[in-house]
């Protein structure tokens, strides 16, 4: 779990490296496809996709 201290945008948590343009990894945000500057608040739910899931 990551406790937000103040509003936090996904790049802010992540940071912008991991979530650029490009990268493999896709981020959700309340099962939607997020951005980087996708705003968060408590209590969301944040899932990380590598680059293969699935079976």
């Amino acid at each position: 779990m990551v406790e937000l201290v103040y509003l936090a945008r996904l790049r802010d948590v992540f940071g912008s490296a991991e979530l650029a343009p490009g990268r493999a990894v896709r981020v959700a945000v309340n099962h939607d496809v997020a951005r980087g500057d996708t705003p968060l608040k408590a209590g969301d739910e944040v899932a990380l996709f590598p680059p293969v899931t699935g079976g």
